[in-house]
């Protein structure tokens, strides 16, 4: 028997050919509608994914907010685990703590601190989010 990972790459293989694609004989076109479908097909699967995670977590009740930093095995069926990778807290960095710590230091006020900790900030990169959408007929 085959791996149920392989059943489903199998079945979803399948899923370009047997649709309609109203652009097929655009050479874009049928390139962003099977785009477009398997961004449908993601968010489809997502939500899917999100449903059956929460019902996990409920009947094995699972407090995500317990787990101590680390590797746990956290449920188990006959064919599947389920493992969790927990890392360290992460540490922020709070601007107006260390412009009143420098003020209380170094007798300046803290907007003065404030105005070179926003000073000190570097432009990063912007995120780029693209969207495939279906025109109205």
């Amino acid at each position: 028997m085959a791996k149920f990972a392989t059943q489903v790459i199998a079945k979803l293989q399948a899923f370009d050919q047997g649709i309609n694609n109203p652009d097929q004989k655009h050479n874009t076109g049928s390139v962003l509608g099977l785009a477009f479908m398997w961004d449908e097909i993601a968010d489809y699967a997502k939500k899917q994914s999100d449903r059956y995670w929460a019902q996990i977590e409920k009947e094995q009740e699972i407090d995500k907010a317990a787990l101590a930093p680390g590797e746990h095995i956290l449920v188990q069926s006959p064919h599947f685990v389920v493992r969790a990778k927990v890392t360290n807290p992460v540490r922020r960095f709070d601007p107006k703590w260390l412009a009143e710590r420098l003020s209380r230091d170094y007798k300046k006020p803290v907007p003065y601190f404030l105005g070179l900790i926003d000073g000190a900030k570097l432009e990063g990169k912007s995120n780029v989010s693209m969207l495939i959408i279906e025109k109205g007929e």
